[in-house]
């Protein structure tokens, strides 16, 4: 399994996963230890609970990500889940959770080792 620090080698260098328990400083510096040249970031779809929960938006986990990239000085991938009008249709049988929920939620993006969009975002 991996966890919050590990790193997987491949063969441009090393590449790793950032969740959120890796938000915690201690595992972010052992994380950079790893020598990374690249993080997978994958986000969930960020309509959920929207506007409610500002923390699980697309601009705080994006922000997350592109310092990630800054500080880690390495590539990261932040891909996002989208979900379907039908999805939200057969999953929210009553109002109260059509209200956390609505269709789209994708912000897509790849980072480079500066911290720049090398990717138009993909929503």
């Amino acid at each position: 399994m991996i966890d919050a620090v590990s790193a997987v080698h491949w063969v441009s260098g090393e590449l790793g996963v950032l969740k959120n328990p890796s938000f915690q400083a201690k595992k972010v510096v052992l994380s950079f230890d790893a020598n990374k040249t690249c993080t997978l970031a994958a986000w969930p779809c960020f309509s959920l609970y929207e506007p409610f929960a500002p923390a699980l938006g697309w601009e705080v986990n994006n922000a997350v990500s592109r310092v990630y990239a800054v500080e880690g000085s390495c590539f990261v991938l932040a891909p996002s889940c989208v979900i379907s009008q039908e999805a939200v249709d057969e999953l929210c049988d009553t109002a109260d959770k059509k209200n956390l929920i609505h269709a789209g939620g994708g912000h897509s993006v790849i980072y480079g080792p500066d911290g720049s969009s090398l990717t138009p975002k993909i929503p």
